[in-house]
């Protein structure tokens, strides 16, 4: 198969490969050696929610997880937006406005204004965090589609905090997110080549938020990075 500009690639718990074809607008899925088409039409732009995702038109999109329900989540920052292919493979879309912004923090997902969503992440509740590169900042949304900035001041471009609330702290580049065994939060910065761990043990969605710690900064340099 010719493929054009393939980007992220995940694994799926079947054993399936998924990646994302950025130069295709499309993610595509390879399957007993065989690659097929499973969300994109080919054409760049933003459209099809209710309907099949392979009938979508989609951006082009960074990263991608998966729920405890086999439901796929992936950014496009090209729309500012999230979107959700479920087990029918029907697509919608669950966070953003399609505006680069921000709003509604502590609201529906759905209503609120993303800029530049990037890296993804999913812990074992299924709350689904979200680096926001352009607006330098860590969300996440809960199972019940409420959305919330757990790290990073909104546009401040920079590298400080550590040792205080995640909340107060800030980012030049959030970019790569993944969890420990214990579900504490690593994020890297791009820009300023480092990797720092947010503390989520004490993390809780009701407003809450406040006692996230980020507690640790690793000391050494990132030579070579993703883009994105």
């Amino acid at each position: 198969a010719f493929l054009n500009f393939p980007y992220s690639v995940k694994i799926h718990e079947n054993g399936d490969i998924y990646f994302i074809e950025r130069g295709s607008y499309k993610i595509r899925k390879i399957s007993d050696g065989v690659v097929s088409t499973f969300a994109g039409n080919g054409e760049s732009g933003f459209g099809g929610d209710g309907g099949l995702a392979v009938d979508a038109k989609i951006g082009r999109p960074i990263d991608m997880v998966w729920d405890s329900k086999g439901n796929m989540y992936f950014s496009d920052p090209s729309a500012h937006v999230i979107r959700k292919v479920d087990l029918k493979g029907i697509i919608t879309t669950i966070a953003g406005t399609q505006e680069c912004s921000y709003s509604n923090d502590g609201g529906y997902a759905i209503d609120a204004a993303l800029c530049g969503p990037g890296r993804l992440a999913m812990d074992k509740n299924d709350n689904l965090y979200i680096s926001e590169f352009s607006n330098k900042i860590i969300r996440v949304i809960d199972k019940n589609g409420i959305i919330n900035t757990i790290a990073g001041k909104v546009g401040e471009a920079n590298t400080s905090g550590d040792g205080n609330l995640a909340k107060d702290a800030t980012f030049k580049y959030p970019a790569g997110l993944a969890f420990d065994s214990l579900g504490n939060l690593y994020v890297s910065d791009r820009d300023d080549c480092i990797i720092r761990k947010i503390d989520t043990i004490k993390l809780k969605l009701s407003n809450k938020t406040d006692k996230t710690l980020i507690i640790s900064i690793s000391s050494f340099m990132i030579l070579f990075s993703d883009f994105i």
